[in-house]
């Protein structure tokens, strides 16, 4: 589980957010600000990255496939993701 970066834009602004293999959120602000406003919504519900899945049923952000969910929820257009991108090993019916 490495990192990885999405590029992208929130109200016509462009930015970036990156996930650490720690779980934690680095970049535009505003944008982590939302993004974990989001998270919050989604506490103690499952997470469907798919609809057959991975599903995540925890810490969504702690996750590299809930938080890129979660990050995808929150930026109007996704541009690029940099780094280890969770979307090449999506496991269909995994849970957790």
């Amino acid at each position: 589980m490495n990192s990885f970066t999405v590029h992208g834009t929130l109200q016509d602004c462009s930015i970036s957010v990156s996930w650490t293999k720690d779980g934690g959120l680095t970049g535009d602000v505003e944008a982590i600000e939302a993004v974990k406003r989001i998270a919050s919504l989604y506490a103690g519900q499952t997470i469907e990255v798919t609809p057959t899945g991975p599903f995540i049923t925890g810490d969504h952000l702690a996750h590299r496939h809930g938080a890129l969910y979660l990050i995808n929820e929150t930026l109007d257009e996704i541009e690029e993701i940099t780094g280890d991108n969770p979307a090449n090993d999506w496991v269909s019916g995994r849970i957790y």
